[in-house]
């Protein structure tokens, strides 16, 4: 009679609930897998901005800098230049490809950072009124690479 009971009643088998085990653990697998994949994407994502940022930021300083000279020299093979304004003061900004660091000086001040770690390449170009500004950034497998070319507002003042 028991026997008979035990049939009756409703239920998974062993081999049923093993089996849905198993279907169940591979989509959970396949779902964590696809959620890995898509954060190291995002990161990635993230990385190339900022470092777009920074590329931006960077450029931004030069450019401003650049826009209101009288005058500008390029010095150790073109990662080196020296801004001079209408008052005769200058900046120089100095690429420092030992330590991957963009650094500037302003007149009678001290040396300041202005990117540091990452600078993969800096160089400058002067021709008249045009300042050429070509630059790479690199970090965690990122590149960016910025290319302007600059007038001087100023030019021969």
């Amino acid at each position: 009679m028991n026997r008979a009971r035990a049939k009756k009643q409703g239920g998974f088998s062993l081999i049923e609930v093993v089996l849905a085990m198993g279907i169940s653990s591979i989509v959970l697998l396949a779902v964590g897998l696809v959620l890995a994949a898509s954060q190291t994407r995002w990161n990635n994502t993230w990385g190339k901005v900022n470092l777009q940022q920074d590329g931006s930021y960077v450029m931004l300083e030069l450019s401003h800098a650049i826009k209101e000279a009288v005058s500008a020299t390029v010095e150790d093979g073109g990662q080196v230049i020296q801004i001079y304004d209408t008052d005769g003061h200058w900046v120089k900004y100095t690429f420092e490809s030992e330590t991957n660091t963009l650094k500037y000086k302003i007149e009678d001040q001290s040396t300041q950072t202005l990117i540091d770690g990452y600078v993969e390449d800096l160089s400058f170009t002067v021709e008249n009124n045009k300042v050429g500004i070509d630059l790479i950034l690199k970090e965690d497998g990122q590149e960016v690479h910025l290319d302007s070319t600059v007038h001087m507002r100023n030019y021969g003042l």
